[in-house]
């Protein structure tokens, strides 16, 4: 079996719910975490920077590849209203 996948939208207004969920994903162990930022450079560039090499993580900006995200993921973070809600549902 995989290791846990979490998708975290953190959309591409600058919301900061990336900076809490990041920092206490990192302690545990074993996760994945796809992180989408949008058209933000950056919130991209300050995931990048700031969380790269402390939890297995994959960084994507705008993406085609969201409904492969939602696939492969155990649990979806985002903030309520943002398409990536809607498209979970879906």
């Amino acid at each position: 079996m995989g290791k846990f996948t979490i998708l975290l939208g953190s959309g591409a207004v600058g919301s900061n719910l990336h900076k809490k969920v990041l920092d206490y994903l990192k302690k545990i162990k074993g996760l994945q975490v796809i992180v989408v930022c949008g058209r933000n450079k950056n919130t991209y560039n300050h995931i990048r920077n700031t969380y790269s090499g402390k939890l297995d993580l994959h960084l994507d900006g705008f993406s085609k590849k969201i409904p492969l995200y939602l696939k492969v993921s155990h649990l979806v973070i985002t903030r309520s209203g943002s398409n990536l809600s809607a498209e979970a549902v879906y």
